[in-house]
């Protein structure tokens, strides 16, 4: 089971996803731009907007 970090919540949905930098956890929905499916690409890693520097402020 794993917890979402911006719900605050334990859940072993399917949906919650690990950044593979900071190691964190957010449901698909908990993303901003909220997404439908599932980020990963295989042999790919996955950051969320905290960690992905390709991202603008």
């Amino acid at each position: 089971m794993s917890f979402c970090t911006f719900k605050k919540t334990r859940d072993n949905s399917s949906n919650l996803k690990l950044c593979d930098q900071c190691k964190l956890c957010y449901h698909f929905q908990c993303l901003d731009p909220p997404i439908k499916a599932n980020p990963k690409t295989r042999g790919y890693l996955w950051f969320c907007t905290e960690c992905d520097e390709s991202v603008s402020d």
